[in-house]
């Protein structure tokens, strides 16, 4: 997995604290000016080492087991799901297997794979990836709201759940956080989906567990 330097993308934009100082002095043009002029003159430094993986694990607590996951995704009950339970049947694990696209597309296909992530201490990339999903659904009154709440989460410096995003990825973002609208996060979206389709996907599929319950 390619690494990008994690001062490199949150010197685009402030920080939630830094954030409201500056945006408090401008309006109109100049909020606009202040996107412009932190590309140009702040990005990037490529010389900062990457948060490791080991340190990434001492700040989350003990992934549950694989396929046994108690949450339901968007629900607020409790129900445990197993690749031996009837939504899961080998038909469906068989196009999970074949394709990306066809696991993300399913909800229990999701919900596995995160849980998968978790165990690797990995998973901001689909709990970034599922944002998107819910923010490019929003009404348009929302979307100013959510996307700062999503780049303080997902792309601010010293984040827990920083994701790696290029220099264009991350400009086009932050060009489009001016006025957010619901492709504001569509090109960052695609990148994490391609990065998990390439990485993370084959080891979960190759993974003990996913090929005994297919077996």
């Amino acid at each position: 997995m390619a690494t990008t330097s994690t001062e490199s993308k949150a010197a685009l934009v402030p920080c939630k604290d830094q954030k409201k100082q500056k945006l408090a002095k401008e309006n109109g043009e100049g909020r606009a000016n202040h996107w412009q002029a932190l590309l140009l003159s702040r990005f990037p430094r490529s010389d900062m080492p990457s948060e490791t993986k080991d340190d990434r694990a001492k700040e989350k607590r003990k992934a549950p087991p694989l396929f046994t996951s108690q949450r339901r995704l968007g629900a607020a009950s409790q129900d445990s799901l197993s690749l031996d339970a009837p939504k899961v049947s080998a038909k469906i694990m068989q196009e999970w297997e074949k394709s990306f696209e066809s696991l993300m597309a399913s909800p229990e296909g999701v919900m596995l794979f995160e849980e998968f992530l978790k165990s690797e201490f990995s998973e901001e990339n689909i709990l970034f990836w599922k944002a998107c999903e819910r923010y490019s659904k929003l009404p348009r009154e929302k979307l100013q709201e959510e996307a700062d709440q999503i780049y303080q989460e997902f792309l601010c410096e010293h984040s827990p759940k920083l994701v790696n995003l290029d220099h264009q990825t991350m400009t086009s973002v932050v060009a489009s956080m001016k006025d957010a609208n619901q492709n504001t996060f569509k090109k960052a979206q695609n990148s994490i989906f391609m990065l998990m389709a390439s990485d993370s996907y084959k080891r979960f599929i190759n993974s003990d567990k996913f090929q005994s319950a297919l077996r």
